[in-house]
């Protein structure tokens, strides 16, 4: 849990980028095998798996961009 700035318009679109992915390190990623933790507004936390596509992710991080996700 380390609170930072994510430029969303360089950050890779994959859930633990591996090493020399472009921007890898400054994505969506933690320790957990094949997954990544993230939190909701409302304080409840629940898994990205790694074969989440790329648009999802996008469409996860967009506030207002009209995009139909269905979450996890």
């Amino acid at each position: 849990m380390e609170p930072r700035d994510l430029d969303a318009s360089q950050m890779p679109m994959t859930i633990n980028a591996k090493s020399g992915a472009t921007g890898a390190g400054r994505g969506i990623s933690s320790g957990h095998p094949k997954c990544a933790q993230a939190a909701r507004a409302d304080g409840s936390v629940f898994a990205i798996d790694e074969n989440t596509p790329a648009a999802t992710v996008r469409a996860m991080l967009t506030i207002a961009g009209g995009e139909k996700v269905t979450p996890p």
